[in-house]
């Protein structure tokens, strides 16, 4: 019969202690894969909802239609935006100039309310006196 103490092996207190050391390391490595994951799909998602953001707010800078004060939406990828607008003030007399200005601000959200950007323009619009004033010249 052989003693207890000359056996070889693991007691259990040391296999205990691998599988805790091991489910740590890969709680770890699971935690910053999936940190990356979803980071890439918020990039995806932004890079996306700007691109819809900067082609309405080219088409509402572009437009001869003078732009609403504000307006909302939701895009096909379900990113959410909110345009509005407001005059650019100017400290110099504004009714001499040919033009006024308006500014043109769209936020970006996903889906769940977090936002993703913001764009800003200038939108020109020529004013009635600069109009006749062309027509008028020779």
């Amino acid at each position: 019969m052989t003693r207890l103490d000359d056996e070889r092996g693991f007691s259990v207190v040391e296999v205990l202690v691998a599988f805790a050391i091991v489910a740590i390391a890969l709680t770890a490595i699971f935690a910053a894969i999936g940190g990356q994951a979803r980071e890439r799909v918020t990039r995806e998602l932004r890079a996306r909802a700007l691109g819809l953001a900067r082609s309405h707010l080219e088409a509402v800078c572009q437009s001869t239609d003078p732009p609403p004060a504000a307006r909302s939406g939701i895009y096909p990828d379900g990113s959410r935006w909110r345009m509005r607008v407001s005059p650019l003030t100017i400290s110099t007399d504004v009714t001499a100039l040919p033009a006024r200005a308006a500014v043109v601000r769209i936020d970006l959200f996903s889906r769940s309310g977090h936002q993703l950007g913001v764009l800003r323009s200038i939108k020109l619009e020529r004013t009635e006196t600069a109009q006749g004033d062309r027509d008028a010249s020779p």
